[in-house]
């Protein structure tokens, strides 16, 4: 079985992944449940009903899913974080030092 790829070496599913965050289509996380789960899932090094119970409860996340899963998709990572607290109603706010 070969993976699709785009002219940047993307996989098809994580494009589709991409474009979904990058258009702000994306609003919660459990959109990608229909976008290569198995497939993210074994990338990430998770079971497939543990990525998707993460989609469900993004908090579950660890930060370093999140960088693996922007890295796979060629993604700024601040835009996954960002769906995720909007996902669980955080406040987007700065701290200043």
């Amino acid at each position: 079985m070969s993976k699709r790829k785009n002219s940047d070496g993307l996989d098809s599913d994580f494009l589709a992944i991409k474009s979904l965050f990058e258009s702000g289509i994306a609003k919660s996380m459990i959109i990608l449940e229909q976008q290569g789960p198995t497939k993210m899932a074994k990338e990430l090094g998770l079971q497939y009903n543990s990525y998707l119970e993460k989609l469900k409860n993004p908090e579950k996340f660890a930060f370093k899913h999140i960088f693996k899963m922007a890295s796979l998709c060629q993604l700024n990572p601040d835009l996954i974080y960002k769906v995720i607290k909007k996902q669980l109603n955080i406040e987007d706010t700065t701290i200043e030092i």
